[in-house]
């Protein structure tokens, strides 16, 4: 969970490193390859949380879905 926590808040993160500007000023689609980046960050690590040899490899546990939702909770909620 720790893993999937912090690799989501960085992925989060990306779109307020953008600018000195709120995202919310900014908005999440100005600049497609951030709104990619973080789509790509999303798929490869629902990969190594969803994909059996890749589970193993990264020995990562089934999660069930109250922990994802405490994960993505807790990764957009992170202070900054």
């Amino acid at each position: 969970m720790a893993f999937s926590t912090l690799t989501l808040a960085r992925l989060f993160h990306g779109f307020n490193c953008r600018s000195s500007h709120s995202v919310f000023r900014l908005g999440l689609g100005s600049n497609p390859y951030s709104v990619m980046a973080f789509q790509l960050g999303v798929v490869l690590l629902a990969a190594v949380l969803f994909v059996p040899g890749l589970q193993i490899m990264f020995a990562a546990a089934d999660l069930s879905l109250s922990q994802l939702t405490t994960i993505l909770s807790a990764a957009f909620f992170q202070p900054l």
